[in-house]
């Protein structure tokens, strides 16, 4: 019998163009401030996008993070704020400005304005420790990091079992740091996957994706056409994503969250905690942690739901 395992990772939207103990339940807001199973929805999810036209990478969410047992969020004028279990002081974000913020295990990271990454929290394994390099976006898993580089790599930091940070070369558009693999879009759409192969979390399926999602052991996607794709273990359906088409994905433990086209939540996966029922609403953000999700409306209040336990789903 597999043995259940614990995520974060990995989240407004940005789009660029490029040429164990009991738990309780609830539901908060804050102020404002192996095989690839994919929902086709009838139409083509394989075909290259036109040359003339260059794919639209959508990024995970860089204003909202859920991790573990602690959430951040990207205020509008770019301070952070963070909430739930305090083990390591992840729940004192440094000051500044920042442009984007992920969440793991124990610690969470941050995007400068100059494009370097500070972290915060635990630095067991180095997982607080970014190397001096400028990026262009982040991605905070479990007790690991990967950013893309201003040039285009992937460069990634903290424990590398399963050789999850060791990322391959090439360039990128995207990138998503989960608990035992990590995931990355090339800049031609085509998905890479790198670490445990467990389920078949790191054999993506072939084709194009403009988004990209690393859980615990599975990853979800969107194709150019927005229906969701996902592969690795699907022994809470996590890999079973419903029909119809999507704007944002976020992989979280055992349990996957989108924002479909009318900016409502969907779900699917391990319900615990009621994981799998999202408020109601219209959403611009979210993020999947290990047994809590957040989002933000469009109003800009940000909601969590799921495990309650330390306030992780009391935003601040």
């Amino acid at each position: 019998m597999k043995m259940r395992r614990q995520l974060i990772p990995l989240f407004l939207v940005v789009v660029v163009s490029c040429g164990g103990s009991s738990t309780s339940t609830s539901m908060q807001e804050a102020p404002s401030s192996a095989d690839a199973v994919e929902s086709t929805a009838g139409i083509d999810v394989t075909q290259p996008p036109s040359p003339s036209r260059p794919i639209d990478f959508i990024r995970e969410s860089s204003n909202i993070a859920s991790g573990t047992d602690h959430s951040c969020r990207l205020r509008d004028d770019g301070t952070l704020s963070c909430w739930g279990r305090d083990w390591w002081g992840e729940l004192f974000p440094p000051d500044g400005q920042f442009v984007a913020v992920t969440s793991g295990f124990m610690n969470s990271c941050a995007l400068l304005l100059d494009g370097k990454v500070t972290c915060w929290g635990s630095d067991i394994g180095e997982r607080s420790s970014p190397p001096p390099l400028k990026f262009t976006s982040i991605s905070t898993g479990w007790d690991s990091s990967c950013g893309v580089v201003v040039d285009g790599s992937v460069s990634c930091w903290g424990n590398d079992a399963d050789g999850k940070t060791a990322s391959p070369p090439g360039s990128f558009a995207a990138v998503s740091a989960g608990t035992w693999h990590s995931c990355g879009i090339r800049t031609d759409g085509t998905v890479t996957c790198w670490g445990d192969d467990i389920d078949g979390a790191s054999s993506p399926p072939s084709g194009v994706f403009s988004a990209i999602s690393a859980g615990a052991d599975h990853a979800c996607g969107l194709r150019l056409a927005g229906n969701v794709t996902c592969w690795g273990a699907n022994d809470y359906g996590q890999t079973t994503p419903p029909l119809g088409a999507f704007t944002a994905i976020s992989a979280g433990a055992y349990f996957t969250c989108g924002i479909r086209i009318d900016e409502t939540l969907a779900c699917w996966g391990d319900a615990t905690s009621d994981l799998t029922t999202p408020p109601e609403g219209q959403f611009i953000a979210v993020s999947a942690g290990s047994a809590h999700a957040c989002a933000i409306r469009r109003n800009g209040k940000v909601v969590c739901w799921g495990d309650s336990t330390d306030q992780k789903t009391s935003p601040k």
